[in-house]
């Protein structure tokens, strides 16, 4: 039977499809680690126990599992035991580590299974565990990066008094409140002009249909100013997508926005946490109560370069987390 008893892989590398499989009666190579493979099944319940309790650093992860996503993989070491798990969904790659082990993870590997459509990707998470994935695929695509702060709400005054001191009198005649499915269609409108921050409607959907928390500011029957939540868990919640059409800045529009949708989840019992990378943002959030607690970045990784195109092999050392 060869060295491994009942163990079947297969892997097309730089194709749209990729299929691996794999076939667990003994897990031993004598030594080697087993090769990445798709997750199914029981090795999904595996990769829950393997995130522990859902924080606002695993959320997303907590939540593809919870509705029974296809797209995972794991990295196994010799025993069967999960070393470290990759997700993917909408060409957004996450990835979870456990502190400890990251020199015996197979970064190789990831990478592998991550480029091998050759379709352009991006990686969104905490820095630390981008740095060793980025050393190889960064090698190998040309890429963009953004960093962001992870941010907690720790000081909570704000939202016990309510109300937000010195904010332009112009949001009292308007209205913010919680969005319903029936504003899906002019959220996607409104979110199209966002950047990186656009949704489509179906993805709009989807984080609706899992109870996601929407709201917005409306001026004159249309929508100035959004954010929602990306994930609930029992006891926080992750704001994404604070966005305010340009023309309406500066009028304190996504500070009550985001206010009122914090104070709501604090009601609950909830602690929000949220991401910026725009020091004016920053200071809005440091307002409202929210302090650094870490940084994650965002790489976009272009297609597979054309023949005798270097890729953009440009130094990381210059980021710091902090």
């Amino acid at each position: 039977m060869g060295r491994l008893a009942v163990l079947s892989f297969t892997f097309r590398k730089n194709t749209a499809s990729l299929r691996a499989s794999i076939s667990i009666a003994a897990r031993r190579d004598e030594g080697k680690n087993l090769p990445i493979y798709q997750l199914k099944g029981d090795h999904l319940a595996m990769a829950r126990s393997f995130l522990g309790p859902a924080t606002a650093k695993n959320a997303m992860l907590v939540t593809l599992l919870e509705h029974g996503t296809d797209y995972f993989w794991g990295d196994f070491d010799v025993n069967g035991r999960l070393k470290a798990l990759a997700a993917n969904e909408h060409n957004r790659w996450m990835l979870w580590h456990h502190v400890g082990n990251c020199a015996d993870v197979d970064w190789q590997g990831i990478a592998d299974v991550m480029i091998a459509s050759g379709e352009p990707f991006y990686y969104k998470g905490p820095f630390k565990q981008w740095q060793p994935l980025h050393r190889i695929i960064g090698a190998e695509r040309t890429f963009t990066r953004v960093s962001f702060v992870l941010c907690k709400l720790t000081e909570t005054s704000a939202v016990e008094r309510g109300t937000i001191a010195a904010v332009s009198g112009a949001i009292a005649a308007n209205q913010v409140r919680q969005c319903t499915r029936a504003h899906l269609e002019e959220l996607a409108r409104f979110y199209e002009q966002a950047g990186s921050m656009r949704r489509s409607l179906a993805e709009l959907g989807k984080i609706m249909d899992r109870q996601q928390r929407f709201y917005a500011v409306w001026e004159e029957g249309r929508i100035a100013s959004a954010a929602f939540t990306e994930f609930e868990g029992d006891d926080f919640a992750t704001i994404i997508c604070v966005y305010t059409d340009p023309s309406k800045r500066r009028l304190g529009y996504s500070e009550n926005c985001v206010h009122e949708l914090t104070r709501t989840l604090w009601l609950d019992g909830k602690i929000a946490w949220l991401y910026w990378n725009n020091p004016a943002a920053g200071r809005i959030y440091h307002r409202l109560g929210y302090r650094p607690d870490g940084l994650w970045i965002r790489c976009n990784y272009d297609a597979v370069p054309q023949a005798g195109t270097p890729a953009d092999q440009a130094d990381i050392a210059g980021i710091k987390e902090g």
